[in-house]
């Protein structure tokens, strides 16, 4: 990331413990959300090494927050409806 200063003091790679940490979660939850939850997927530089881009989640956390205030906003989007707020209709006999 550039901020016009010259290059970002901020590494380019991120270990499982620094995803987990910009993501807030645990570092045993970083490799779950690989499989379930759409997280980027590491590359391997070797047998027990294993890097993101921190591009990539960057942009995996930015998309997931831009959906969450969308859902947020369409939560508080009036619905048409009954008057009296109520779901149900109740007819008198």
């Amino acid at each position: 990331m550039e901020t016009g200063r010259g290059p970002s003091l901020e590494p380019q790679y991120l270990t499982k413990k620094h995803v987990a940490r910009v993501l807030g979660i645990h570092p045993s939850t970083v490799m779950r959300w690989v499989r379930s939850n759409g997280l980027p997927h590491p590359i391997e530089l070797g047998p027990n090494r294993t890097v993101w881009l921190r591009t990539e989640i960057d942009a995996w956390r930015e998309d997931k927050e831009r959906n969450a205030r969308r859902l947020v906003r369409e939560s508080r989007t009036p619905r048409p409806g009954p008057s009296n707020g109520s779901l149900w209709t109740h007819r008198q006999s």
